[in-house]
């Protein structure tokens, strides 16, 4: 029996649960955020049972933080719920003002963004009120983080240097250096680039000779972000700039090797190998990022994994080696897809899920469609095009997951019957916007084929929103230029390829932007698209189960506006539509 082991028999409920408490913080701040949770559930039980409210909720704030880094914010808000009613038994103020700024800060993630602001604002009045300055300090650059997110950025500003006031008063270097980054962050939004770097340089030196933590290695990341964001404002700078951000990166790196953090250690990598990227010096740039995946498995870090098996992908693209890249590429895709739909952890600045990952699915996209283009016989690059077509189907589900934060939609589209084996006269047309071409994948009955359009995403992006709002000016034809050419790029290329097959329906899946225009009204510069075939649009080929509906099962609520109620005039031949559903169907007409 060891002397630790028999020590530990030795001490009471109470000492053995500040043991777990202490050994909590010592594994949060190495980012070994599973490894924490579990003494600090441990610390839990022991408080409640011991009756021990105080302690108790300084357990459950700690395991929140856990909770919290991990993206299981559901989790993240029962613990600080329980925690706000302990303090709020006990009086603590200031405990309670504490825990009512991390459950705003919860919802600054997950939303809804008015009730972040509701508990933020709360929680930074009762700090005001109790006197706490420090606590007054950290809230005041939470609420510049939501003015940030709500593109308030005057706003944000301000939050951020009364943040920063407060923080040098309480001596506080960690919290000083996170507002003045914010701050600079802020700035450079701002356009307000001249001050800017001065506040980094400050931001770096109140981090210098602090003690080697988490926070301190995740100051430094930030601030090597912002060193290199501000890079493109000023090209006079762009060197020193460089030399700046690789020095905070480096000495991320250095201060999560020190404390065994790999989470900081991935991210800290995998930028050192972003920006060896941007010089081209590819193969250092690959060295790092294997570094940076290596670290991120070992603590199943699926959030930074992604991104570097991302930069991979490109990384071997560039150095010519298409087949390695495409597996990199497949390997981040995956790690997306097992991804919790929680998970909105992205270090660095907040951006949307399909900002975020959208890149990854449409760089794998992308690799498969040129290596089908590289194989001369149907049977090679057939696998090629049903794979692309698969990864951009994926990414519509992962989208819709994120969205609803719920994986029913997975199930759903599991069990649904795929669009092109439904109707052997429907031809399925699916356009994928590269950044350099667009690419229409057609489903025939001899199988998929491809036709590119030497057309860049941006350059369609343009003509459709153009396209959109001529149509809005009914009285004019101005939309037809534009109609016309948009038929050039997504209808043109294949008409041809399709002639000799019995085609009665044209069924599109856009995405993006191609979403919001009336495919029928693309013109070939005699007549429009729904002169000459029917036309169908759907959200995806599995989103939606295109099989009949059973009149027999079938039950519809259908309300239409025949007389004049309220001051609303009834609809034109809305009567004539309810009775031509009531043909159709057994129904019972309610006045």
């Amino acid at each position: 029996m060891s002397c630790e082991f028999a020590q530990s028999q030795t001490l009471s409920p109470l000492e053995k649960a500040a043991r777990n408490i202490a050994q909590g913080r010592q594994l949060l701040q190495r980012g070994a955020f599973e490894q924490a949770a579990v003494p600090l559930q441990q610390a839990v039980r022991v408080y409640a049972s011991e009756k021990r409210p105080e302690a108790q909720g300084e357990a459950l704030t700690l395991l929140a933080q856990v909770e919290q880094a991990l993206g299981r914010y559901r989790q993240a808000l029962q613990h600080l719920e329980t925690a706000l009613g302990l303090a709020k038994q006990v009086g603590d103020q200031g405990h309670m003002a504490s825990i009512l700024g991390s459950i705003g800060s919860v919802y600054l993630t997950t939303g809804p963004a008015d009730t972040a602001l509701r508990y933020l604002r709360t929680s930074l009045d009762l700090a005001k009120e109790i006197g706490n300055r420090l606590l007054t300090a950290k809230l005041l650059n939470n609420l510049g983080s939501f003015f940030t997110l709500q593109q308030r950025l005057d706003e944000a500003l301000a939050a951020y240097r009364e943040s920063l006031e407060l923080a040098r008063d309480a001596e506080d270097r960690l919290l000083a250096a996170k507002a003045l980054t914010n701050a600079a962050a802020v700035s450079i939004r701002l356009g307000q680039h001249g001050e800017a770097k001065p506040w980094l340089d400050q931001a770096l030196s109140q981090l210098q000779g602090l003690e080697h933590t988490r926070d301190k290695a995740y100051g430094l990341l930030s601030i090597g972000l912002a060193y290199h964001d501000l890079q493109a404002a000023l090209p006079a700078l762009a060197n020193t700039l460089l030399r700046d951000a690789f020095r905070a990166f480096q000495s991320a790196a250095d201060v999560a090797m020190a404390i065994d953090d790999q989470r900081s250690s991935s991210y800290a990598w995998g930028y050192l190998g972003t920006l060896y990227e941007r010089e081209h010096r590819y193969r250092e740039a690959l060295q790092l990022t294997r570094r940076a995946i290596f670290a991120a498995q070992r603590v199943n870090a699926p959030e930074s994994l992604y991104r570097w098996q991302w930069q991979t992908g490109r990384l071997l693209a560039t150095l010519d080696q298409p087949d390695a890249a495409i597996v990199a590429y497949q390997q981040a895709v995956e790690t997306v897809q097992s991804l919790n739909r929680e998970m909105s952890h992205r270090h660095g600045r907040p951006s949307s899920f399909r900002e975020e990952v959208q890149p990854v699915y449409l760089g794998l996209v992308d690799l498969l469609l040129q290596r089908a283009a590289s194989l001369p016989q149907r049977a090679q690059y057939q696998p090629d095009l049903k794979r692309a077509r698969d990864i951009v189907e994926s990414f519509k589900v992962a989208e819709l997951q994120d969205y609803f934060l719920d994986d029913c939609v997975a199930e759903a589209t599991a069990k649904a019957t795929p669009l092109d084996v439904v109707s052997t006269t429907a031809v399925i047309v699916y356009p994928i916007l590269l950044p350099d071409r667009t690419e229409l994948l057609i489903s025939t009955p001899n199988g998929l084929e491809r036709f590119a359009v030497p057309v860049g995403a941006e350059t369609v992006t343009r003509e459709i929103r153009t396209f959109r709002h001529a149509l809005e000016n009914r009285t004019m034809w101005a939309f037809l230029t534009h109609a016309q050419n948009l038929y050039d790029w997504l209808i043109r290329p294949f008409t041809s390829a399709i002639a000799s097959f019995p085609v009665e329906t044209l069924v599109f899946v856009p995405d993006g932007p191609l979403r919001t225009i009336p495919m029928a009204a693309l013109h070939d510069g005699k007549q429009f698209l729904i002169r000459k075939y029917a036309v169908a649009t759907t959200p995806g080929l599995k989103l939606t189960d295109p099989r009949p509906l059973r009149k027999d099962r079938t039950k519809m609520l259908a309300l239409g506006l025949t007389e004049a109620v309220q001051g609303f005039t009834p609809l034109p031949h809305v009567s004539t539509e309810l009775q031509m559903l009531r043909n159709f169907y057994q129904s019972t007409a309610i006045p």
